[in-house]
């Protein structure tokens, strides 16, 4: 690539969502793992997903890729993501997976083209904070070699959490990452699975400051469950394959899809899982409502 893309496609997506005219119920949809590493198959899959986001009405207001999009994190990775996504009817938001940052230079690509790991934004009655769950551990020891990174915030990333939460006074609250909390090996046997690294310490702050609903990926399936007041949500099967046709509804499936997330006025919160060729209908069986806490 001759030069850098301009910093800040997040930023810009925000102020398109922002500036939209908002009634309610709103919706976004979430997606994860779309690409975590170059192959035709998954470019594919994405974009018939895509296709099917187009076709809701009413139209989402935003699409969140929890990571995973642009593996192994190289800028033209980032371009190609850039091209899958340019029919998009809606704006996309990124947040970093562990594979976007594969490359030596993923954590620059991501802040280059998309802006910071952690940030936030308002819209009507809801607060998305976007998590970085894959952060630099320590100085790079080889610039030919990916940095060091955990899996789960670090305390730099909590605080941030907790500054956002602390100051908020929206009664619905988001939080997006890549990575889900461990659950105690809620995700053996899933390729994939939940961080433990502070993970009590997150769960303390998701619970103390009431957040609503974790979106997350990385496991490559859909999976729900709550914890104390909060649904947790993971979305994984945007484009990267499948290992089995495995359902076990409500809760629990792996297949390709996405899904679609549903706002109310009164902050009660509603999801559907929507499967690839089932165009813009519900899995029967995987609907979720969580109320406002």
């Amino acid at each position: 690539m001759s030069r850098p893309l301009s910093t800040g496609r997040n930023e810009a997506m925000i102020k398109r969502i922002q500036s939209a005219s908002l009634k309610y119920p709103f919706s976004l949809v979430i997606i994860g793992d779309t690409a975590p590493f170059p192959k035709q198959e998954y470019d594919e899959t994405f974009r018939a997903l895509l296709g099917q986001m187009n076709m809701l009405r009413p139209q989402p207001l935003c699409m969140a890729n929890l990571g995973d999009f642009a593996g192994p994190g190289a800028m033209d990775r980032h371009l190609h993501y850039l091209e899958l996504v340019r029919d998009l009817s809606i704006p996309d938001i990124c947040v970093i997976g562990n594979h976007d940052r594969d490359n030596p230079i993923g954590w620059e690509a991501f802040e280059n083209v998309h802006g910071p790991c952690n940030y936030h934004f308002a819209v009507g009655n809801t607060l998305v904070v976007a998590l970085n769950c894959h952060p630099r551990n320590g100085r790079r020891r080889d610039r030919s070699q990916p940095d060091d990174y955990v899996n789960g915030p670090t305390e730099v990333e909590l605080a941030y959490l907790e500054d956002c939460l602390r100051s908020d006074t929206h009664p619905v609250r988001f939080v997006m990452m890549h990575q889900p909390p461990d659950f105690n090996r809620r995700f053996d046997g899933f390729n994939g699975l939940g961080f433990t690294h502070l993970e009590k310490e997150f769960l303390q702050l998701i619970r103390t400051f009431r957040v609503n609903i974790v979106c997350s990926a990385h496991v490559i399936l859909y999976d729900y469950c709550e914890y104390e007041g909060t649904a947790f949500v993971t979305s994984a099967g945007g484009g990267y394959a499948t290992d089995t046709v495995f359902s076990t509804p409500p809760h629990r499936g792996r297949f390709h899809h996405f899904v679609e997330i549903t706002v109310q006025e009164s902050g009660t919160i509603s999801g559907r899982v929507i499967k690839l060729s089932d165009g813009a209908q519900s899995l029967p069986g995987f609907d979720f409502a969580v109320h406002q806490r």
